[in-house]
């Protein structure tokens, strides 16, 4: 059983949608585009090391909303699936 079998396993108990992990998922696409626009603006201002703390929250932003992403599929797929 992988990680976001787990996480849909969960999300089942605590009656979750896909449409609430859809909506998170873009919540932390938009996030992540924030935060590698702000990147390379706070590298030409304030320096290369000062940069990795945007980028780096738009490293995690882009992994949340991918796993929120695959969690909403297998929510999905195992609705379509029937009990």
């Amino acid at each position: 059983m992988s990680f976001h079998d787990r996480l849909a396993d969960g999300a089942i108990r605590d009656d979750n949608t896909p449409g609430e992990f859809r909506g998170m998922a873009q919540k932390h696409a938009n996030a992540f585009w924030a935060y590698a626009v702000l990147g390379p603006g706070v590298w030409y201002f304030f320096g290369l090391w000062w940069s990795f703390i945007p980028l780096g929250m738009a490293l995690l932003a882009a992994t949340q909303s991918i796993s929120a992403t695959r969690v909403a599929q297998i929510l999905e797929q195992r609705s379509s699936d029937g009990p």
